[in-house]
């Protein structure tokens, strides 16, 4: 079994953080979109995690893929997932995040 901790957690800062500043829907529907464009594009997510790639090189990627679709907050986080190696946690924290958003709305699986 996997051990989900530390995708809870860094799902448990952006949830937090997007229901601080009203933001909640707008960072789901991001998130969303960014982990089925990352599931459906594995060498996405295997050149982020490549560390032959400098970190610097891998948020100017982000930043000139994205910069224009995603928010400031969500772009802010995938550099913070990059910078300290865990941009190939999007998957998980992706799915901790929808089941603290499914709480919050009160939705029952």
């Amino acid at each position: 079994m996997k051990d989900t901790s530390v995708a809870k957690r860094y799902a448990h800062a952006l949830f937090n953080v997007s229901v601080a500043r009203g933001t909640v829907d707008i960072t789901a529907s991001e998130l969303f979109q960014l982990k089925s464009f990352s599931d459906k594009d594995k060498a996405f997510i295997g050149f982020l995690v490549a560390p032959q790639v400098l970190t610097e090189h891998k948020q100017a990627i982000i930043r000139t893929l994205f910069t224009t679709r995603l928010s400031p907050q969500l772009l802010s986080f995938l550099y913070l997932l990059i910078e300290k190696g865990r941009i190939d946690m999007l998957g998980e924290i992706a799915r901790e995040f929808e089941t603290y958003l499914e709480h919050h709305k009160g939705i029952i699986k």
